[in-house]
């Protein structure tokens, strides 16, 4: 039933579909309809022309493929190392479009590879040393006006920070070793509170603030200028952060996506948009969520039998303990 040329947008993907097409006796007519395996989902403006293009990364062979809303054509470049680099995007040049890069841990040194719009592609070595469990988080921590390199440590919830070779440190709320659950934090650094530059009034100036998630409360800490905001309510165990501008006011409001709803909802429990479906994914999550077989943490599984009090990842019910 779909007419000849025409071009599938999006496919359901708990539905099946069916192709079909004629061939001669002597003849031979392919049929497919695939998706790529390992592919981490992106949104971004790319071209700059002031909307946002879609983009993925495919982890296998470590290649970047665009979408370009401009030109309305479709690219792609290799970069970085199979089944090693982890993807990120930013304004990592000031007055350009956002950029491409991967961030990848060679022998205990975080490297970037940036595709730069003004310098090129270039490598830049963070000024500290990194752990295996660090995650990239480029931002705007310092108001320098691009996305600065960062990460942000599991083992300590610390946010670190290149700045121009001196290593920043953020800590969210004094967290440190020893603190309960630690490791089940998500980074989701946004631009929280935007506030008034009085040297240069009225301009805004839109820091990145570090922000950590709680998949096992529902709940945002985020530092903001004058220390810690509220924590926003109306989350729970299982959603899924998504902050972004849902205002259009230049600020990051906390939300998240609720599986079992399909609903964006943000502070308060205000109902954003009603969209998607529970294994949906939104682009506005966290880089951990949208990796290929993922299941957030706090979310109830279907356990086999536990072997003690505590189980080891995803909580499930076992007959017996908790289950993994």
């Amino acid at each position: 039933g779909i007419p000849s040329g025409a071009t599938i947008q999006t496919v359901n993907g708990t539905t099946s579909i069916t192709l079909s097409a004629n061939a001669t006796a002597s003849g031979l007519q392919t049929l497919s309809a695939s998706t790529p395996a390992n592919v981490v989902p992106f949104q971004g403006d790319f071209d700059g022309d002031g909307k946002t293009d879609l983009a993925y990364y495919q982890l296998s062979n470590a290649t970047w493929y665009f979408y370009d809303s401009k030109s309305q054509t479709a690219s792609s470049f290799a970069l970085g190392t199979p089944n090693a680099s982890v993807p990120v995007v930013g304004y990592f040049d000031a007055n350009a479009p956002e950029e491409a890069a991967v961030y990848t841990d060679v022998n205990g040194q975080g490297v970037w590879m940036i595709a730069s719009a003004i310098t090129g592609l270039h490598a830049v070595t963070l000024p500290f040393p990194v752990q295996a469990a660090d995650i990239p988080v480029p931002g705007d921590y310092d108001g320098v006006g691009y996305d600065e390199l960062a990460i942000y440590r599991p083992t300590t919830g610390q946010y670190l920070v290149d700045d121009n070779g001196r290593t920043e440190t953020i800590n969210i709320l004094g967290i440190g070793v020893g603190t309960p659950d630690l490791s089940s934090l998500v980074p989701v650094p946004g631009n929280y509170d935007p506030h008034l530059n009085t040297a240069v009034p009225p301009a805004w100036i839109e820091n990145t603030e570090a922000a950590v998630y709680d998949p096992n409360t529902g709940a945002y800490t985020i530092l903001g200028p004058n220390g810690v905001d509220p924590v926003p309510s109306g989350f729970r165990k299982g959603d899924i952060p998504a902050p972004a501008d849902y205002l259009g006011n230049g600020s990051t409001q906390p939300a998240v996506f609720r599986p079992s709803t399909g609903q964006f909802i943000g502070a308060g429990g205000v109902i954003i948009a009603t969209l998607g479906q529970s294994s949906d994914i939104p682009l506005a999550a966290p880089y951990s969520y949208r990796v290929p077989g993922f299941q957030p943490a706090g979310q109830t599984g279907t356990g086999t039998t536990g072997t003690g009090s505590t189980g080891t990842g995803t909580t499930g019910t076992g007959s017996t303990g908790t289950g993994t």
